[in-house]
């Protein structure tokens, strides 16, 4: 049986997440590295390459990259696969975008 594990920190974006981490030491690249259509990270020198972050709390460092993220992250909304939470190590204002524009547009955005 799995243990819970509660991470604590402050959120950027309000809401609740429950789900299996899916973490890494490493940054990601979301443009480039992270498949908006399946949810796969897809950077192939990534320690999560080839892991599917649908529906997972996903903790990273920080992220890599520019505005692209947004719109990466804003896609993996619509398509249903995105994860069901992001933390990271501080805050990141690409990340808190897609999220607040995604429950704008979508009404389903994930706290960060």
């Amino acid at each position: 049986m799995g243990s819970k594990q509660r991470i604590a920190g402050e959120l950027v974006v309000a809401g609740t997440a429950a789900g299996i981490t899916l973490a890494s030491s490493e940054p990601l690249s979301f443009w480039g590295g992270y498949d908006q259509r399946t949810g796969e990270i897809i950077d192939r020198r990534h320690p999560l390459s080839g892991s599917i972050s649908a529906n997972r709390i996903l903790v990273l460092p920080y992220t890599r990259g520019s505005s692209t993220s947004t719109a990466i992250l804003l896609e993996s909304v619509r398509a249903g696969v995105a994860p069901a939470g992001l933390v990271t190590d501080r805050a990141d204002v690409f990340l808190s975008l897609a999220s607040v524009v995604a429950g704008e547009m979508y009404e389903a955005s994930f706290p960060i």
